[in-house]
């Protein structure tokens, strides 16, 4: 269970946190609630589009009788757009490399590669040339 703090809104407090503020009071076993806190309740961050854009974690706002995580999605700069291309672009490229090494086997000399496993591998190694490569990646159907 997480806490916010009304006084500064300072959120994401545990349990924990709340009684190491006041440490010379004692707490009722179980005790939930604390005089200027309140439980908040973390909310997933809305989906977006991770190559052009963010999710920035906001204060929580009371809804009804509890707080919740708030949320903004922003723009990614230019610069971030690129940092963000080439991390997707080694990630998939890593788990594409995994994929190959995957079914090696089929390739050793004293094993015949079937028609499927060489149409299999060559897609893989196609990924990159991809329209949406790499934000949007069809990964083949391995045989």
């Amino acid at each position: 269970m997480f806490y916010i703090k009304l006084s500064d809104n300072t959120y994401g407090l545990t349990q924990r946190n709340v009684r190491e503020a006041f440490p010379n009071t004692s707490f009722a076993h179980g005790t939930e609630d604390f005089e200027g806190y309140a439980r908040m309740f973390f909310m997933p961050a809305p989906s977006h589009n991770r190559a052009t854009q963010r999710a920035v974690e906001k204060t929580p706002i009371l809804v009804g009788e509890r707080y919740e995580q708030q949320w903004e999605i922003e723009a990614l700069s230019s610069s971030e757009k690129k940092a963000e291309t080439e991390r997707e672009t080694i990630r998939v490229r890593q788990t594409r490399g995994e994929k190959l090494e995957a079914c090696d086997w089929a390739g050793l000399t004293d094993t015949v590669m079937g028609k499927e496993m060489t149409t299999y591998r060559q897609a893989l190694r196609d990924v990159p040339e991809q329209a949406g490569f790499p934000h949007e990646v069809t990964w083949p159907d391995s045989p």
